[in-house]
């Protein structure tokens, strides 16, 4: 089978992690796969083992993909059905004539509305040419999106909510994301890189690799903060934080010490496990609502194959974990509530150690590459043998039901909420 995904950003995104992970363990069982890309297609350097073929949306434009059996793809996987992949998926789909798939990693509706600072009602009300340009490419257009969502062979999800509201006679599965076996592992802290970084044997570490934008500002925000309460009740903290921001500095914006904070900026994930054995502790800040409750953040399958504690809001993986036991559960995730149970972690040891045991058996149980792509080619066969021939305009009955869902600001989200 000859399958190329169509990625809306380069290779330095966490979800090329997904698509090149995935990638590989389809090749592991003689697939072939191709990933395009509409810029950066360099940054697949990030990936010294890949299997996959890297390309551009402009290699792809004219004439699309021959394979190295010289055939067209099998299958094409739009990843997200945000606008410069809805697109390109049009047009590779008019080239090959091949079923295509696409893949929902996040509250679509939630994150125009943080972008255009305006709900999608609202939006819906402009004209076209003006919602066209309030969308822009990196978004998911409301009314665009709705035949190229319909018109697919299936779809293909990071977790199960974000299927609710989608038309019920398409082939569908979740298939989440998971965690390298042989980079992400409980390891020994490097004495030297701690060196390097100014970090102290008497101060409590935290690290958190990601990137800072509209959708997690405030949230990212409350983890800054408790690391400044932390040190305001004596507890000396540091946070060690990868990742790009977008806006500026979160440190300079929320007024905090510098010195609390040590900001490396984008950095090559092959440096990731090392800066995961400095940590004490991993948080994923955040609260239940529209924007968590639909995604599953790359780093977390990490965070628990480390082998730390793990704090973790109350939605999304945390509904899985037992608190005090495989993670700690925060309800609020608030500076205060994240202060308040790190600080049961540093004062108690024998917590410390059953949450570490607990992280590394959840990951075994819970993140795999390899069931997911066994997941994943399932769905591909189901997509490859469903009856009917689903063109791009789409079917009446789907079309209307997702087209009724974006108007009500109710699409992603839970049924019983609609």
């Amino acid at each position: 089978m000859n399958i190329l995904f169509i990625h809306y950003h380069h290779f330095r995104s966490n979800s090329a992690i997904h698509i090149v992970n995935l990638a590989r363990e389809l090749r592991a069982r003689d697939h072939d796969c191709a990933v395009c890309v509409p810029f950066g297609a360099e940054t697949v350097e990030c990936f010294p083992d890949m299997v996959a073929a890297a390309h551009s949306f402009t290699d792809l434009r004219a004439r699309g993909m021959t394979f190295s059996n010289g055939k067209g793809p099998d299958l094409l996987h739009a990843w997200t059905p945000r606008e410069l992949v809805r697109v390109m998926t049009r047009r590779l789909h008019r080239i090959h004539g091949c079923p295509y798939l696409v893949h929902l990693e996040d509250n679509e509706a939630y994150l125009l509305e943080c972008h255009a600072g305006a709900p999608v009602a609202a939006l819906l009300q402009q004209s076209p040419v003006r919602l066209h340009r309030t969308v822009g490419p990196a978004h998911t257009h409301p009314k665009r999106s709705v035949p190229f969502l319909a018109g697919a062979g299936g779809l293909s999800a990071i977790v199960a909510p974000l299927l609710e509201n989608s038309p019920p006679d398409l082939p569908r599965d979740v298939i989440p994301p998971a965690a390298e076996d042989d980079f992400f592992t409980p390891r020994a802290t490097d004495p030297e890189q701690k060196k390097q970084l100014g970090l102290a044997d008497d101060e409590v570490v935290l690290f958190y690799p990601g990137n800072v934008h509209d959708a997690n500002r405030d949230e990212v925000a409350e983890l800054y903060r408790a690391v400044q309460r932390l040190n305001e009740q004596g507890c000396r903290t540091r946070l060690v934080r990868t990742g790009e921001d977008g806006g500026g500095s979160l440190v300079r914006r929320l007024g905090l010490p510098q010195e609390f904070f040590i900001e490396l900026g984008y950095r090559p994930r092959e440096e990731l496990p090392s800066l995961y054995a400095l940590a004490d502790a991993l948080v994923q800040p955040g609260r239940p609502g529209p924007f968590n409750d639909f995604r599953l953040p790359a780093k977390l399958p990490e965070f628990f194959a480390a082998g730390k504690p793990v704090l973790l809001p109350a939605t999304n993986v945390g509904l899985d974990v037992k608190d005090g036991e495989d993670a700690l559960v925060l309800q609020r995730g608030d500076a205060e509530e994240i202060a308040t149970r790190l600080l049961e972690v540093i004062h108690s040891p024998a917590l410390r150690e059953r949450l570490c045991t607990g992280a590394a058996d959840f990951a075994a149980r819970h993140f795999s590459w390899a069931r997911s792509a066994d997941r994943l080619l399932g769905l591909y066969e189901r997509v490859l043998h469903h009856p009917g021939d689903r063109q791009m305009v789409g079917v009446r009955g789907p079309v209307e039901s997702l087209r009724d869902a974006w108007c009500r600001g109710s699409w992603f989200r839970p049924r019983e909420d609609t």
